[in-house]
């Protein structure tokens, strides 16, 4: 199992996310990618 935890921006956070991945060869960086996609969405509202 792979996680990444992420909060967002540095200063004065306004977001906090886990993504947790199972059953991948590489988890590190698709929780990455997941991370990244989920930060992209929120802060394009």
């Amino acid at each position: 199992m792979h996680y990444l935890l992420a909060f967002a921006p540095i200063e004065n956070p306004e977001i906090a996310i886990a993504i947790i991945v199972e059953n991948a060869g590489n988890g590190n960086s698709k929780a990455a990618a997941i991370a990244h996609q989920v930060l992209d969405v929120y802060f394009d509202k």
